[in-house]
This record gives structure tokens, sequence and C-alpha cells, in this order.
């Protein structure tokens, strides 16, 4: 909400002096409707119930609604080319865990859950992380580790997909935010000796006939 009420203000004091008015309240509203439709979950969000009609419809808007932060981003970057516009902190976490929950058909926990994020359909306890940089930071060794990293078309490529053991002990020396490093390169790697069945199945291998997969 704060993010998307300094942007709408960087709007409306640059547009202001061309009567642009409009331009500035819609994005307003826009990035409001963003925030609190990936943001709000009190609740942990059930994505592995596909027996609500509205459930579903949520999921699907998920891909649409990153693509369009992506572009709203981009097309300020052009606007303001010196200001940076790149999403990071809470709000790249964010993204990163309905991303995730919409390919592998995860359900999200509340935010700051000690350990994990979501949970598989069959109960394994996962972390995600996500980044747009060349590297990502750990707190613990997660039962399952999943890395994604974001596109500027608001797609995600996924890093790595496995046990986090191996990743954890891989990682860097501990930092003074109690977090260890890892890069992209190092878990792109990793990634090669885990065997298929320790990966979660994206949601369109999990729906798909067995003679498909």
């Amino acid at each position: 909400m704060i993010y998307g009420f300094c942007i709408s203000k960087i709007l409306l004091i640059n547009y202001g002096g061309q009567g642009d008015y409009p331009s500035g309240i819609i994005c307003f509203f826009w990035l409001k409707y963003v925030s609190l439709t990936i943001t709000r979950r009190k609740k942990p969000i059930q994505y592995n119930n596909r027996s609500s009609t509205d459930e579903m419809k949520t999921i699907e808007q998920i891909p649409e609604l990153v693509r369009a932060l992506c572009r709203t981003v981009a097309e300020l970057q052009r606007l303001f080319p010196e200001r940076p516009f790149t999403p990071d902190g809470h709000l790249v976490g964010s993204l990163g865990e309905v991303i995730a929950a919409h390919d592998y058909n995860l359900r999200l926990l509340p935010p700051s859950t000690e350990g994990y994020d979501a949970l598989t359909a069959d109960g394994r306890r996962v972390e995600i992380k996500i980044t747009q940089g060349t590297r990502v930071a750990l707190r613990n060794s997660p039962d399952h580790l999943l890395v994604l990293k974001l596109r500027a078309d608001g797609t995600a490529e996924e890093v790595y997909n496995g046990p986090g053991g191996e990743p954890w002990s891989q990682s860097g020396r501990m930092q003074k935010n109690g977090q260890r490093p890892i890069s992209l390169s190092k878990l792109k790697g990793l990634m090669k000796t885990v065997c298929e069945e320790n990966k979660i199945k994206k949601t369109l291998e999990q729906d798909a006939p067995p003679d498909r997969r």
C-alpha cells in the first residue's frame, strides 16, 4: 500500500503540471489492488483445494498480475530513468511465494513462519527463495528448497528444486544478518544431482495423466 502510494505521488507530482492527474490516480488504485491481492494473507492460502471456483479464479490471476506489475515497473523506469524501481525486499519475496504457489500447487503459510513458507499436497515443508540477482541467502537448512529467478516479464526460472541439506552445506560463511549466501550458479550445479522423485512437480505435471508426464 505504501509502495503504491509513493509511486502514485511521484506520478501526480510529475504529471500534475501537465493536467494528467487521472494517470496518477489510476496507477494508485491499480497498485493498491495488486498489493492487497498479493500480501493480504492473514490465514494460510489453500492453493491445493481445486474444488472452489473462486479460489481457482484467484490463482489464475497471479501470472497476469505479476506481469502487469513488471510492466508498470518498466514504464516507471522509462519515465524516470534517474530513479530505481526494482522490486525488492518484502515485495519480491511475496511475488516469489505467490508464483511458487501457482506454479507448484503449494499451500502458503502466514508470513515469517519459522523455517518454511509453504506446504506441498503431501505435507513437505518448503522454503521459497526468489531473486533478480545472482544469489540468495539461507537462515537454516530447509526440508525442501525452491529457488526461482524472477525475469523481467514476470515469469520465473526454476534454479533449484530439491532437499535443502546440500545447498545449506554448500552455502558461504554466516553473515551478520544471520544468513548464509549461495550463488545461483552453485545451486544450478547442485540441481543436476537432484533425482526426479525429490523434486516438487509443477502444477501442469501434477494434473497430467501418468503416460504424459
